[in-house]
């Protein structure tokens, strides 16, 4: 949600899908926290900065979210956290692949993000990355500013008020956080590998 809020509210860019690779427990907390048809913070937002946007607009549900480990097919085994190596390779395997496919679509951009996982997933991110980009593909890092990048309950900077507790227990108000997207520079070989291989 913070990445998609700076998307759309600073570079005026409203994507047509959301993916998000991560593990059984990050799929869980996606259910409850982002894609709750009530409660979920990323309905919110589409209410809240995207009013006109019909809710199906952009497509994000069970069917974009990629669990490390299991392929399309439902085989593999799905990971619950990534703790040992055999799992750092799951994670990229999955990464890589996931981005593979996306970019196989015709006419796909993609805009990745590093933010959130674990640090190899982010080296991963930006590694298989690079293999498909092309010129019009940009991946960046979210920045949120302090205390709020560490502050539970929050998700984006709503408009009106949002009292939140930061992590030393001071009040907060969520609508004064500031985010930003940092563009890293990377070397995009997807033009020059074309078709790459499933691992």
């Amino acid at each position: 949600t913070e990445t998609l809020f700076a998307l759309v509210t600073q570079q005026d860019f409203i994507p047509d899908e959301v993916h998000v690779i991560t593990t059984l427990k990050g799929r869980a907390l996606l259910r409850d926290q982002l894609l709750h048809p009530e409660t979920g913070h990323f309905h919110a937002f589409l209410r809240e900065y995207l009013p006109g946007l019909a809710p199906t607009a952009i497509r994000f549900d069970d069917s974009t979210v990629h669990v490390i480990g299991q392929t399309p097919d439902g085989t593999g085994t799905p990971l619950d956290d990534i703790q040992t190596d055999a799992d750092n390779r799951a994670a990229a395997n999955t990464i890589y692949r996931v981005l593979r496919d996306l970019k196989k679509l015709p006419g796909t951009h993609l805009y990745a993000s590093v933010a959130g996982g674990r640090k190899s997933m982010s080296f991963y991110m930006g590694q298989a990355f690079s293999l498909v980009a092309q010129a019009q593909d940009r991946l960046s890092h979210v920045l949120v500013s302090e205390p709020f990048e560490t502050t539970r309950g929050f998700f984006y900077p709503t408009r009106a008020p949002q009292p939140l507790v930061g992590p030393k227990g001071e009040a907060l108000d969520g609508a004064q956080a500031r985010v930003q997207l940092a563009d890293l520079s990377v070397i995009k070989l997807g033009s020059m590998l074309g078709d790459l291989p499933a691992k």
